[in-house]
């Protein structure tokens, strides 16, 4: 395990902080020291609103990603966005022979996140401090690029899926999960930022969320053939509860007005929640 000396400005992202800061904390410990994901329930009208709901929730929500990126034995892995380390932690228990680079902009989460990964089963893990949109990465040296629950926090998609594209095998995949937008919810984005001076910043830091149809353009423009897509959005609905009312990310003003008006907005289909898995053309 190693961690690259060079240190990147990253970006504000208020919600880590407020996690971070709350680590010590038993609740919020058990909710986020791994995975910083949504959750999702096969029977979500079964949901509990409790942390430990939550915790086996997004659990299975990193199943469902890793079953979606078809994982297998031996792979060479690049995760965007890693995070704490919790998809390196779920692929260091059950594969064997991975060689797994994780990637974040933000030095604290990587310190974490090499910390608690010990390897298995002759996996092996690196961590690296880089922008998803230039990667320090040689060509074709990745079976798969997973990012899961990150890419809406990167600056460009066309970037990162061409840098995704320099780094992958010509059989390789393209995993993410991602926040998608109605063609109405960029007025309303504004209306709220313009009363309440910048919230979702202060709170959720920036969000790069687009639509559906810009996703179909994208796809056509790079050439990406889904391989695996699911609408998961009545899956991981219960997390918005959740978040509202078990969460460190509930203990301030702002977090709980901006909480509740994204659960309003997912419930009336404003804001989905997607996977997709692409090959390339």
């Amino acid at each position: 395990m190693n961690i690259s000396e060079s240190a990147l400005d990253s970006p504000s992202l208020p919600y880590f902080d407020q996690i971070m800061n709350g680590l010590d904390d038993p609740d919020t410990e058990m909710m986020f020291s791994r995975n910083v994901h949504w959750g999702y329930w096969d029977n979500p009208e079964l949901a509990q609103i409790t942390s430990e709901d939550f915790i086996n929730a997004s659990d299975r929500l990193t199943e469902k990603f890793c079953n979606a990126a078809n994982v297998k034995d031996g792979m060479r892995i690049l995760d965007v966005g890693c995070g704490f380390g919790g998809l390196a932690m779920y692929l260091n228990k059950r594969f064997s022979n991975i060689k797994y680079c994780g990637v974040n902009i933000e030095q604290r989460q990587l310190e974490i996140a090499s910390h608690q990964i010990h390897p298995e089963r002759n996996n092996i893990f690196k961590f690296i401090n880089a922008d998803a949109t230039n990667l320090p990465l040689n060509d074709v040296s990745f079976d798969r690029v997973m990012a899961l629950e990150s890419i809406f926090h990167f600056p460009d998609r066309e970037k990162f899926i061409l840098e995704a594209k320099r780094v992958l095998d010509t059989s390789g995949t393209i995993t993410c999960t991602d926040f998608i937008a109605s063609e109405n919810l960029k007025f309303f984005r504004v209306i709220v930022d313009l009363l309440f001076k910048g919230i979702e910043k202060r709170t959720w830091g920036s969000m790069n969320v687009i639509s559906e149809q810009k996703y179909s353009e994208l796809e056509k423009l790079l050439g990406l053939t889904r391989c695996s897509f699911e609408d998961m959005s009545p899956k991981v609905y219960p997390t918005y509860e959740i978040i509202r009312k078990k969460s460190v990310l509930s203990q301030n003003q702002s977090f709980q007005f901006i909480n509740t008006l994204i659960q309003l907005f997912a419930k009336i289909g404003m804001i989905k929640y997607h996977l997709y898995s692409w090959k390339l053309e």
